[in-house]
């Protein structure tokens, strides 16, 4: 009014600076970013005056994404992912390896006016030379029994995994409604698919090209999404979204 501020909107962060990494692939020291997360969102009136207005909150979760080259080896081969299950050969020599870094994914939001939702997250694998027990087309069966030698710790072959909302549950005036999501894998490609990297590798979601040997651009694989995604609805219906995935 009159060229007068009648609100402010005051945002809140939390924040990190870069940090300094070894890189897998050629042994250098290597700086990655920090993170920048919104976390409140509060109205004010002039110079700071309280409207007793509602407040936003954000809370979000750190989720690491895993590759994994089996072709080739870190750089040295001491240089290990710092997740133990992460796979190595039989002389204990870690394969090439990356993985993400401060990735943060919004786990829950509440607008101060009566409404919370919560979001759950869980890591989705290519399960590139299959599984060792649970069904070969589910991308969570390997998050609970991978290890660095057996065929779930290398789920991630060649491929960067991808999280998953698996829940959703939103409370508004005290009625709570819970949305749950399901996903499949493509399974059944042949040994000469074009995405394909070994005899085993039969189910992924992963297109590329068997003769590109760009390991340092992760052989330029492109995600296409999963075969199947369900939908299970608050009131016990679902809806099921099939996708032509990984055939180019």
């Amino acid at each position: 009014m009159q060229g007068n501020t009648l609100r402010e909107y005051v945002f809140s962060y939390t924040q990190s600076k870069p940090q300094t990494i070894t890189d897998p692939l050629s042994g250098q020291q290597e700086s990655i970013s920090g993170y920048l997360n919104l976390n409140r969102i509060q109205v004010e009136g002039v110079g700071g005056q309280s409207l007793n207005a509602p407040v936003i909150n954000l809370t979000y979760s750190l989720n690491n994404l895993h590759y994994f080259d089996l072709w080739k080896y870190a750089t040295p081969t001491n240089n290990c992912s710092p997740d133990s299950w992460a796979p190595k050969d039989g002389n204990g020599a870690c394969y090439l390896w990356q993985r993400s870094y401060n990735t943060y994914f919004l786990t829950n939001i509440d607008n101060g006016e009566g409404w919370n939702e919560t979001i759950t997250w869980t890591e989705g694998h290519n399960n590139t030379h299959g599984v060792d027990s649970g069904a070969i087309d589910e991308p969570a069966t390997c998050n609970t029994i991978r290890n660095s030698t057996n065929r779930c710790g290398k789920a991630d072959d060649k491929n960067w995994s991808h999280y998953m909302v698996t829940q959703r549950q939103a409370t508004s005036n005290g009625e709570t409604s819970t949305w749950g999501y399901k996903y499949w894998l493509q399974t059944g490609l042949p040994i000469n698919y074009v995405g394909s990297v070994c005899d085993e590798c039969g189910q992924g979601f992963t297109w590329g090209n068997q003769n590109d040997n760009d390991f340092a651009d992760y052989y330029n694989g492109q995600f296409e999404s999963y075969f199947r995604v369900q939908i299970n609805e608050p009131d016990g219906t679902y809806q099921a979204h099939i996708f032509a995935t990984t055939t180019g």
